[in-house]
């Protein structure tokens, strides 16, 4: 039986509720390579740090990697201009031999040092 005197004493235990540098929500998903020119993948990171993003087949083949160079700064990456200060991760659909890829699930993987990693899934249909 629940016991409710319990229940209603418990307190949660102390947890750190600073979040890490995510991805936030990425467009078009699904990404239609005869529609869309680019998928864009905005982020925010909670502390200054550089960024690299990876992308994944299902089976974990490495397609891309794309580095930020140098040191970002704490905020949100979503311009869709690649020139920006501000610009998100792009994604023109092509493996790093400049190839198209298929039509599937592909993990994104948003790797920082020390200010946390994400992943997310997107869908490319051909």
């Amino acid at each position: 039986w629940p016991d409710a005197l319990a229940a209603f004493n418990y307190s949660p235990p102390d947890v750190d509720t600073v979040p890490g540098s995510v991805f936030l929500t990425p467009y078009p998903n699904p990404f239609i390579l005869d529609q869309h020119n680019n998928i864009y993948l905005p982020f925010k990171l909670n502390q200054s740090s550089s960024a690299e993003l990876r992308i994944f087949s299902i089976t974990g083949r490495l397609i891309k990697k794309e580095e930020r160079i140098g040191l970002l700064l704490p905020g949100r990456y979503t311009d869709e201009d690649p020139q920006s200060l501000n610009a998100a991760f792009i994604w023109d659909g092509k493996n790093d031999d400049g190839d198209d890829v298929g039509s599937g699930v592909y993990y994104c993987l948003l790797l920082t040092h020390g200010a946390g990693n994400d992943l997310i899934k997107i869908a490319v249909v051909r």
